[in-house]
């Protein structure tokens, strides 16, 4: 068999969908009998991953881009044209391809080549300040019809979302395979360098308004009035943009500029050293796919305040302190209880190091080595079926 990996996102190895690709990629290719190509944009040649496996390079294959950039027009015409083009010219040689893409892509393939797309959420959907602009609606009017596709495979990472996806864009659930996500932290590659002399609470997991950093900080005005000692480090880097919780000047009028600090840019090693020393490390978002902060937290041993709602609830698995995001005074409760109580935190320490084993780049490579096999079998299948 072979399997064309639509490799757009190595050359975008820091996002969520690039580190996923890129630890499946790890897991599949030594161990896997199949020929793999993996397509990615000639423009992304230097923007691959310094210390990306030699058995991985060795398997992609750089092509032009029908436009140069990086704009939604250019991602439509590399999927739509680009990467279809060279794969129906490989079909006229090859008869056994199976095409997969680890994001939700305009691939459209002819019903011999069985496609598999993996969709991490439907945010686009469901929050509509995600399509804002009439480019984006029709990018995500085009993703609903390309998912009514007869050869199309799904597979999702949580059991959340594929409920999502079944009541938004109507895909029958025997067509969806849940995978579940690992934790990329590794507690051996720990900086500590930026680890404040006195306790405080990590938040991680940007600052988009759905992540619920606005109403984080309220939580902590209401939470410094019974413990004024307390203190939150709120990671990563600031832009304006619509879509972006105004952190700093909410920090300044919540009157919380000696309480709330912000990280800016760090390294994924001083970011793990934040986790890792912390007093808790707090995810309180409202809608989300999965939920790679808590994972995060339980691998680097520290105590996680999360939402209990959606797949927030589904992950941490009884293992994390769960807070209703939409209600600031169970936010500071549940801040105080863990900031205060020691025995609470070691208990969701020791629950946490035992939940996270129930996740693993090993389990998740697996069941997505069963979708495409199963891909296989199907359409073998169909064409046996009498004309």
């Amino acid at each position: 068999m072979h399997i064309i990996v639509n490799g757009f996102f190595l050359g975008k190895s820091k996002t969520g969908i690039g580190q996923y690709l890129w630890h499946l990629l790890r897991h599949m290719i030594p161990i896997s009998d199949n020929t793999w190509t993996i397509l990615v944009p000639l423009e992304f040649q230097d923007l691959l991953p310094e210390d990306l496996e030699d058995y991985i390079r060795e398997k992609i294959i750089f092509l032009r881009q029908v436009k140069k950039g990086d704009t939604l027009l250019t991602t439509m015409l590399w999927e739509r044209f680009t990467v279809v083009n060279y794969v129906n010219r490989l079909a006229i040689s090859s008869e056994d391809l199976v095409c997969w893409a680890p994001s939700f892509t305009l691939s459209v393939f002819p019903r011999t080549i069985r496609s598999i797309v993996t969709i991490h959420d439907v945010i686009p959907w469901q929050l509509p300040e995600y399509t804002a602009s009439w480019k984006r609606k029709i990018y995500n009017n085009l993703l609903k019809r390309v998912s009514q596709a007869p050869n199309l495979a799904v597979i999702t990472i949580s059991e959340f979302s594929k409920q999502e996806i079944i009541q938004v864009l109507g895909i029958p659930s025997d067509k969806i395979m849940v995978t579940p996500l690992a934790s990329a932290k590794d507690p051996s590659n720990v900086d500590t360098s930026l680890v404040p002399d006195s306790p405080y609470i990590v938040y991680v997991g940007g600052l988009e308004h759905r992540k619920n950093v606005d109403n984080l900080l309220k939580a902590i005005v209401q939470a410094k009035q019974s413990c004024p000692d307390i203190r939150l480090i709120v990671t990563g880097k600031y832009s304006p943009h619509s879509l972006i919780t105004p952190v700093p000047h909410l920090i300044t009028e919540y009157g919380l500029i000696d309480v709330v600090s912000m990280s800016g840019y760090i390294s994924d090693a001083e970011l793990s050293g934040l986790i890792q020393k912390s007093r808790a490390l707090i995810y309180p978002s409202t809608y989300e796919g999965f939920g790679f902060p808590i994972l995060e937290g339980m691998t680097l041993g520290t105590p996680v305040i999360t939402s209990g709602i959606g797949v927030m609830r589904e992950v941490a698995g009884g293992a994390a302190c769960l807070i209703d995001p939409h209600n600031v005074s169970d936010i500071a409760r549940g801040i105080l209880s863990v900031w205060e109580d020691e025995s609470y935190r070691e208990k969701l320490v020791e629950k946490g190091l035992e939940r996270v084993k129930d996740f693993t780049w090993e389990e998740t490579s697996r069941l997505t080595r069963q979708v495409i096999e199963r891909s296989k079998r199907n359409l073998e299948n169909e064409d046996k079926r009498p004309l």
